[in-house]
């Protein structure tokens, strides 16, 4: 590759030469996954007095990882917004 060049820029180039759609452009791995859309809604359970119901109220989002081994959360807690990571256990090696 010659000095100066961008692997990036000439990946691009070479996607919009072969009419590669903007979705595909935007992509940046396999793993990742290509919708923007929250893949889970996240609930905070209040006890409702007198029953053994509670009430769901919506506190945020969440996107599954690429690995599917966790997730990212969005969360909106009076009035501030928390981000939050969730990731799967693993094994611990002895």
């Amino acid at each position: 590759m010659p000095s100066g060049s961008c692997p990036v820029l000439a990946g691009i180039v070479a996607a919009i030469i072969n009419s590669t759609t903007i979705g595909e452009l935007l992509m940046t791995n396999q793993t990742e996954t290509t919708s923007k859309q929250p893949t889970h809604t996240v609930y905070y359970l209040k006890a409702k007095d007198g029953t053994d119901k509670s009430d769901w109220i919506k506190v945020g989002a969440a996107w599954e990882h690429g690995d599917k081994d966790g997730l990212n959360l969005s969360l909106t807690i009076m009035g501030q917004n928390i981000p939050v990571v969730v990731r799967k256990n693993k094994p611990k090696l002895d």
